[in-house]
């Protein structure tokens, strides 16, 4: 598996999740609406950092 190829799609959903918080704070939603999209964005945070990680690990590996 060619794992350079998670880069891209990190980015994506990194945007998108900040897209997403940006977005719950400037509309006037009601509060629990607020409250999953923040949660959604902060989820989609973590799938950008184990992307970005399955990147990087295998990267560091073959150098050591």
């Amino acid at each position: 598996m060619n794992t350079k190829a998670f880069g891209a799609p990190a980015a994506c959903v990194a945007g998108l999740s900040v897209l997403l918080c940006g977005l719950s704070v400037v509309l006037e939603l009601p509060m629990p609406v607020e409250i999953v999209m923040i949660v959604g964005a902060l989820l989609m945070l973590a799938t950008a950092g184990a992307l970005i990680g399955m990147t990087v690990v295998p990267q560091k590996k073959s150098r050591a």
